[in-house]
Parts: structure tokens; sequence; C-alpha cells
């Protein structure tokens, strides 16, 4: 019995140690800050001179009027560690954000000899306005479509700013989200308003020599473009949409059907009216 239980003493500081030593190893590969301290740090060389200066002035101008910190950091090497690692790493050892909130790392690793990665590591602070799985969607819609351009630039400028808007209330991490439900939505709609158009049009051009199938059709066409503008309302009031750009469109869109049905009437009666003098 005692032999086992030194045995089992034995194990539990080896792995004691072993656990010591990989935290202590990956706390020495994390680059030190550099002094003065700056919010953007580019180790890659990845960004213009004027690209770093223009997002550290964007978000030394953040920290001074809320003092939340956002640090940008750019790497060439992960040192064997996750990219959620590294970042969670060096925020703890450059002391990113203040004791209530400590603030937002964004790490970057371009692509070079191993594969590009990204992460946004979020203090406990602001976790309420920018959950994890919203930083995921962030990498997802604004970063990495830029990043696969090589624009390492705008990924990043675009992420700082949903960030900012995220963590200072300008819209709800449910907004963000809700975002490309909208687009979709708006696409599918301005599909539809292109098809009656065509067909509107069609009709107009069969009327010259079918009045009736015109009538028929052109009728039809109407019922439709009421169900469509119908559709569009219910919509819209029932997923609450939030972005007055959308709704604007889908305003712009059923003022175009609207025009489309007074030209379509006016081309029933012309055709009408032909098929009369016939």
């Amino acid at each position: 019995m005692i032999r086992a239980n030194v045995c089992n003493k034995r194990r539990f500081i080896g792995l004691f140690i072993i656990l010591f030593t990989v935290l202590t190893t990956t706390a020495q590969q994390i680059p030190s800050r550099p002094l003065p301290p700056r919010l953007v740090n580019d180790f890659s060389n990845t960004l213009s001179a004027s690209q770093e200066a223009s997002l550290e002035r964007k978000l030394v101008a953040y920290n001074d009027s809320t003092s939340t910190q956002i640090a940008v950091v750019f790497v060439n090497d992960l040192q064997g560690t996750t990219a959620a690692d590294f970042a969670y790493q060096l925020g703890e050892k450059w002391g990113v954000g203040t004791k209530e909130n400590n603030g937002i790392v964004v790490l970057v690793k371009p692509k070079n000899d191993t594969k590009g990665e990204v992460f946004i590591s979020v203090g406990y602070g602001l976790e309420p306005y920018v959950p994890d799985a919203i930083a995921k969607r962030i990498i997802e819609n604004e970063m990495i479509p830029a990043f696969k351009n090589n624009d390492y630039y705008s990924g990043v400028n675009d992420a700082i700013d949903i960030i900012i808007g995220l963590a200072s209330g300008a819209f709800t991490a449910e907004e963000y989200s809700d975002e490309g439900a909208e687009i979709f939505i708006l696409v599918f709609f301005i599909a539809m308003m292109v098809v009656m158009i065509v067909f509107i049009n069609f009709a107009g051009k069969v009327g010259h020599t079918h009045q009736n199938t015109t009538t028929h059709l052109y009728g039809r066409l109407c019922s439709g473009q009421v169900c469509f503008l119908t559709a569009t309302v219910t919509i819209i009031t029932t997923i609450g949409m939030t972005s007055l750009e959308v709704r604007e469109v889908l305003a712009e869109a059923s003022v175009v059907v609207a025009s489309a049905d007074s030209a379509a009437a006016v081309s029933v009666a012309e055709a009408q009216e032909a098929a009369g003098n016939i």
C-alpha cells in the first residue's frame, strides 16, 4: 500500500513537471510587447507602414474614448501552439485591457510555408457583447474572404469596425447575425422581381396577336406581384429586419414592380385596341 502511494505521488509530480514545462515553454515563445506599447504589432511585416498607422490611430482613439483595448498582432509562427492558445497567452503576458475589461486580441498568422490562421480572443468583460460564436462569424465573414485575396488590411480593418460596433452597442450580436439572412431574402426577392418583369414584358409582346391569352397572363402576373409585395411586408415584420439598406432596397423594388405593372397595363390596352381594329 505504501509503495503504491509512493508511485502515485511520483506520477503526480511527473505530470506536474511536464505541465509546468509546457506552460513555461509556451510563455517563453510569446513575443514580448514592444516598448513603447502599441495596439497594432506586425511581427510578420504583412502590413505597410501606412496601413499599420491607420489601424493604430483607430484603435488608440477607441481606447481613449472607451478604455477598451483591442490589440492586433501579426506573427509568422505559432510555435507549435494553436491560434486560440497563442492569442490567450499573448493577452495575458501583455496585459491587454484593464482589470474590469481585459480587452480583445486579434491574432493573425498569415499564410506562408504553413497555412494561415486567425483567432479573436475576447476577454471576459466583453464576452456579452462579442460572444465566441460571433467572433467566429466575424472571422468567416469579414476576415477570411479578404485574406484569400491577400488583402490583410481590409480583413482586419472590417473586423475591427464590427467589433467596435458590437462593443459600443451600435448594434447587437443578434442584429449582426441576422444580416446574412437579410441579404439572402433581399437577393431572393429581387430575383423574383426580375422574373416577373420578364414575364410582364413577354405578355405585352404576345398581346399583339393573342388578346385573350395576354389578358389572362397579365391577370395572373398582377396576382403574383400582390403576393410578392405581401410576402415582403410579412417577412420584414416577422423577422424584424434591422438593416435600413435592405428595407430601402425592397421599397425600391416595390416601385419598380409597380412601374412594370403600369407598363404592362398599357401594353395590354394597346393589344386590345389593336385586336379590336382587326
